[in-house]
């Protein structure tokens, strides 16, 4: 006979927190977005790619930590793992494989000490090993297909280990990302939007005077950083996750189409996803793009 401990209760609700069924289609959903935002921000470096971090590139003549760098060597080999594996990757093509291999492609390219990316560069390596051994290949790929085909169909509930580990890291990126802001004089007199927009470099409206707007971008600048320092509890909490979510969606978004800083804000908008219930993303989604039905002994999704 068990006792029903504190303890043995804490622990079976952490087992079925982490290990409980679940849909698939989040994950489904993040993979073919970070494999787009894979292939697409590589694609963007291939014209440059010699020239900079080629064997007598630009790096290797500047950089004296760069010289000895597999990069410098291997620059067509790296760069087209990383094409092929995060094509495959969107597709569901041979999923743990390609995603694996992106995985450390992307790695040793962030390692190079020049491409600027924002952060995705150190995130983008971990998530992407965790879709790759997850169940993401179950759906809307080219695996699951194949599997269909030969009558094993991939389930479209597994246990949501995946997607738990893809929350708390998502959480994660918002405690490290506004850890520093609490303490800032920038984002304390909320002039960091501003700054941000009045930047020749990165604002893609440089012609733009923004001096008029200077109290709205304040009013922007305190959401944003009220928005960042709350992420990491309210996205846990019910009654305010959609609202977060939503709204954070917003503020990648609008980052986005206001400042060129590289792809950080189209792979953040994509990792959201995993907050969403799976129902919220099927209402979301055209018909025609709802995950495949299986054999009707399948669970329910």
């Amino acid at each position: 006979m068990t006792r029903d401990t504190a303890p043995a209760r804490i622990e079976a609700r952490l087992t079925e927190w982490f290990f409980a069924e679940a849909s698939i289609t989040p994950l489904v959903v993040v993979r073919v977005g970070l494999g787009l935002v894979a292939f697409w921000s590589t694609v963007g470096y291939l014209p440059h790619m010699e020239w900079l971090w080629g064997e007598h590139g630009f790096l290797a003549e500047s950089l004296v930590s760069y010289r000895t760098h597999p990069l410098r060597f291997h620059t067509d080999a790296v760069f087209g793992a990383i094409v092929v594996s995060s094509a495959c990757l969107t597709i569901g093509l041979a999923t743990r494989l390609s995603g694996l291999i992106a995985a450390v492609s992307m790695a040793v390219l962030g390692s190079s000490g020049y491409a600027h990316t924002w952060g995705w560069g150190t995130v983008m390596p971990a998530v992407l090993v965790i879709i790759a051994l997850s169940p993401a290949r179950n759906g809307w790929s080219v695996d699951a297909w194949w599997a269909a085909r030969r009558g094993a169909w991939l389930p479209l509930v597994a246990p949501r280990w995946a997607l738990r580990l893809l929350q708390v890291h998502v959480a994660v990126v918002y405690l490290s990302a506004s850890w520093h802001r609490v303490n800032d004089r920038g984002w304390i007199h909320g002039e960091m939007v501003y700054a941000a927009f009045a930047n020749g470099m990165y604002s893609r409206y440089p012609y733009v005077d923004p001096q008029p707007f200077k109290p709205v971008f304040r009013v922007l600048s305190y959401i944003t950083e009220w928005l960042e320092v709350t992420a990491p509890v309210a996205l846990w909490w019910r009654p305010t996750r959609m609202v977060y979510v939503f709204a954070l969606m917003g503020l990648h978004l609008g980052l986005e189409v206001s400042a060129i800083v590289g792809w950080w804000q189209p792979m953040m908008i994509v990792l959201l996803v995993v907050f969403l219930p799976p129902r919220w993303i099927r209402r979301l989604l055209p018909s025609a793009m709802q995950p495949a039905d299986g054999p009707p002994d399948l669970p329910e999704r």
